[in-house]
């Protein structure tokens, strides 16, 4: 998010246009509120779609007052790239956000929860519906009067370009230094800080089993993991008839998900043997 800008306002009697059609009908009007400007043109909320919808509505935490406040998209930013939120007055600099609001949240500006489970599941739906169904909140911290949003997690692609289709069951990926998933939290400054040591160990479950080669090409495997370097590690394929195969991962970086860019790291599985079953390459994106 490149502008979020808070600052009070008198009460509003406001009216525009929605999805570029002109709109007559005034914004509610309320006494003493807090007004977001915000400028979201690189939050991916879809994934064509970097807009705000009809009706969406961000969770606002305050330093001194204002426990998970809800703020409405005012009518005439529905559908654009740059909207205001508006909500109950917050006392106190506002240090914390997030979308999409939610009743149960229960978290706090300075520590916001974020919980990444380890048992994710194979889903032939694309790099970002899978990422949304595990990390579905982006979390904004203020710094210096701006609000960047970010998500707490990563993502791993996985490709096994062999030489004969192989039938995934499930793959594991475990850190050997680091937690993988886990619960954790938000800091103020958008870093993530796991709680109790977390998990090292992520499992894909792929149920009855997914065919690495496809008619348009091979298939993509992927996994929700905690961002940062992991010194070492082993993803291991289970495949169908076949020994599990092993392949150390070593310095490998997970870039956060963030608002502007949806970058992921890539491994590709490849072998020179005619069988398909020797891994002896690995590729980094």
């Amino acid at each position: 998010m490149k502008k979020f800008i808070i600052y009070i306002c008198l009460p509003l009697l406001l009216a525009g246009c929605e999805l570029g059609k002109e709109d007559t009908r005034p914004d509610v009007f309320q006494k003493g509120t807090t007004l977001i400007q915000a400028d979201i043109e690189s939050l991916l909320l879809g994934e064509d779609e970097r807009v705000w919808p009809e009706g969406a509505y961000v969770g606002v935490f305050g330093s001194e007052s204002g426990i998970n406040e809800k703020y409405i998209l005012k009518r005439a930013g529905a559908g654009l790239a740059s909207a205001e939120f508006y909500g109950p007055l917050v006392s106190g600099k506002t240090i914390a956000a997030y979308y999409p609001w939610s009743d149960t949240f229960t978290g706090r500006a300075e520590a916001m929860p974020a919980k990444l489970t380890a048992n994710q599941e194979y889903a032939d739906t694309g790099a970002v519906a899978i990422f949304q169904k595990y990390c579905p909140t982006a979390f904004g911290g203020m710094k210096y009067g701006r609000m960047k949003f970010t998500y707490p997690f990563g993502l791993l692609r996985v490709r096994v370009e062999l030489f004969e289709s192989l039938k995934v069951l499930r793959m594991s990926f475990s850190a050997s230094d680091r937690a993988a998933a886990g619960s954790g939290v938000i800091l103020s400054d958008g870093s993530l800080k796991v709680e109790g040591g977390g998990l090292k160990t992520v499992e894909l479950d792929c149920g009855e089993g997914v065919n690495t080669v496809k008619g348009d090409g091979f298939a993509d495997f992927y996994l929700t993991l905690f961002p940062g370097e992991y010194t070492e590690a082993n993803l291991i394929i289970y495949a169908e008839g076949e020994d599990p195969i092993v392949c150390t991962l070593r310095g490998l970086d997970i870039p956060r998900i963030d608002s502007g860019n949806f970058a992921l790291a890539n491994i590709s599985v490849k072998s020179n043997d005619p069988q398909g079953f020797i891994i002896n390459e690995q590729v980094f994106d």
